[in-house]
């Protein structure tokens, strides 16, 4: 998995370069030139092109790591947690390949021929977006016992997400109005679907742990990062985090339980004087 995760690094991030050349390291290596207001333009040129671009292509490697993580989920590898997590999501899942397949099949028996400014690849993660930021607000409500989920923390990740995904469709709907080449669309058409995918299975986790009040690791990712990093002890730190978090949760929900038994006990005392 490690060397599939470094092939689709070193294509989306090449194949990136290629498509948006004025916005890639290789302007900066390839210049020659000693003119001030261009070596300015070009690095101008770069800064903006990391944050338009580039930094959309890590959706690609995120939608590799989920997508393995949710197969070995769903051919139950993996922890009875992700197994039940992904089987909540399976349907929606499901659901969208087959509407995706259909819609390719149609398309591909039609005399429509695939140009530039077709957002077909893009489109099929738009219902994975609308369920992805549903998933998100749920943070708004999210408590355990007493305790309840910092409301400036999730106000921050609903706007962030909320911003990125609006870049997103800004993005969609100028490959529509044919603002890229063919080269650039279908780039952005991949990173359109895999940012859709990641976002989804990223709000469908959080929204797991609203639901269960519980807390859990993959191996199977927490194994991946490893692998990426062997030097580091991310896996050891992780793995302990997340039971740190699940005994305070069930400390919390104790507490919150004991103190609604005693307040009940009482109600009944004076009904009964």
């Amino acid at each position: 998995m490690k060397y599939i995760i470094l092939i689709v690094i070193f294509i989306s991030t090449f194949w990136c370069w290629h498509a948006f050349p004025d916005s890639s390291p290789l302007i900066m290596l390839t210049y020659s030139g000693t003119n001030i207001n261009e070596i300015i333009n070009n690095s101008f040129n770069l800064t903006a092109g990391m944050f338009k671009y580039n930094l959309l292509s890590v959706s690609w490697v995120t939608f590799i790591i989920y997508g393995f993580d949710f197969v070995t989920s769903t051919l139950n590898y993996n922890t009875p947690y992700m197994h039940k997590l992904y089987k909540s999501c399976r349907f929606e899942v499901v659901s969208l390949c087959i509407i995706s397949a259909i819609t390719f099949f149609i398309i591909w028996g039609s005399k429509n021929t695939f140009t530039n400014s077709s957002v077909d690849i893009a489109m099929a993660g738009l219902s994975f977006i609308i369920a992805a930021h549903h998933n998100f607000l749920k943070l708004f409500r999210f408590k355990i016992g007493r305790v309840r989920y910092s409301i400036k923390v999730a106000t921050f990740i609903n706007l962030f997400m909320g911003a990125t995904s609006f870049y997103i469709m800004v993005i969609t709907n100028d490959i529509a109005m044919g603002r890229f080449n063919m080269e650039q669309s279908i780039w952005l058409q991949i990173t359109v679907l895999t940012y859709s995918l990641s976002l989804y299975f990223s709000s469908k986790y959080i929204s797991y742990v609203i639901e269960t009040k519980k807390l859990g690791a993959s191996p199977i990712v927490l194994s991946i990062l490893k692998s990426l990093q062997p030097n580091n002890n991310m896996y050891e730190h992780l793995a302990n985090g997340v039971d740190i978090w699940n005994k305070k949760s069930r400390e919390e929900k104790a507490i919150a339980s004991s103190k609604v038994r005693k307040r009940n006990s009482k109600k009944r005392k004076r009904k009964q004087y």
